[in-house]
């Protein structure tokens, strides 16, 4: 059976391509959407998940007594889903608040690559093209694309904060911090495929060398 004729290969090349369609959909209303509610007046507005927040003048009342000698150790991690709008359009177009949309505008380019590259190849499979070139550098790029993905959430929400504070809209009571990091689990993910494209590659080599030697 070719692989072209496999039902589990035709029903992923179907999912990723309605997947596509639907990212599509989405960056759309993300690019040209207000994203805020009318009412609050706002030309633009954003959400981003994960900041860690501080109540301003609220100390920790633990004791280092505490720390070592209690059985169970609670650390509230104060994530919250942050919204910024921008009421103005000095506010919108300033050099801040440009840096930041431009790395959020990336962030999601990057995913919709991503996807691109798993349609792409699964549409190769339909056509029973496997070994090949292009397959390899699909899973190398895509590969490398999942490694990128929390650098650039993680400078995109620091662009977010900076761009809060330079242009002093934080009236919220709390001070914002990054709380993300370099590395998730994209990044060890992508490590992953990563290996398995540069396996995928020698084998197109093998294969080419095999090919032309008899």
């Amino acid at each position: 059976m070719k692989l072209s004729d496999s039902k589990i290969i035709k029903s992923l090349h179907l999912l990723v391509s309605v997947i596509l369609i639907f990212y599509s959909i989405f960056i759309i209303i993300h690019l040209f959407g207000r994203g805020a509610p009318k009412a609050s007046n706002s030309l633009k507005g954003y959400e981003v998940y994960g900041v860690e927040v501080k109540k301003i003048g609220v100390e920790s009342t633990r004791t280092l007594e505490q720390w070592f000698n209690d059985q169970t150790i609670v650390q509230p991690t104060n994530r919250a889903l942050v919204h910024l709008r921008f009421k103005s359009s000095d506010e919108l177009f300033s050099a801040s608040a440009l840096l930041y949309q431009g790395s959020q505008i990336i962030y999601w380019l990057l995913i919709g690559f991503l996807i691109l590259c798993t349609q792409r190849l699964f549409h190769s499979f339909r056509k029973d093209k496997v070994f090949t070139n292009r397959n390899a550098s699909l899973i190398i790029f895509g590969a490398i694309t999942l490694m990128w993905l929390p650098i650039m959430r993680w400078v995109t929400q620091n662009l977010f904060i900076k761009c809060i504070n330079q242009l002093n809209l934080n009236d919220s009571g709390y001070s914002l911090h990054n709380g993300l990091s370099l590395a998730g689990a994209e990044t060890f993910i992508g490590l992953a495929f990563l290996g398995f494209g540069l396996a995928f590659k020698a084998a197109v080599d093998i294969k080419r060398e095999n090919e032309s030697f008899i």
